[in-house]
């Protein structure tokens, strides 16, 4: 066979007609519109939650300090001498 046989139907229709024919009629459908409104939709969703992850991600790298140092406490009986520091 050659390359031009298996890119025709038995009719002698190029699968790429056929496919921009088809394309053609599901856009005059409306069925195109369905499908577009759809991918844009999932495509805004899963980039909002990477950036909403993304921003979480950020700010618990900026605050770690904080949150680890929160944890640290200093204990003294005495003022200015022997300091014993424990964490609670």
């Amino acid at each position: 066979m050659s390359a031009a046989s298996d890119n025709t139907t038995s009719v002698g229709v190029t699968w790429w007609a056929l496919a921009w024919r088809t394309l053609w009629r599901d856009a005059r459908a409306g069925e195109l519109r369905l499908l577009v409104v759809a991918v844009v939709l999932g495509v805004a969703a899963l980039s909002s939650v990477s950036f909403l992850a993304d921003r979480l991600n950020a700010g618990l790298q900026r605050d770690a300090r904080q949150l680890l140092g929160g944890d640290a406490v200093v204990v003294s009986d005495m003022v200015g001498a022997g300091l014993a520091y424990a964490v609670a």
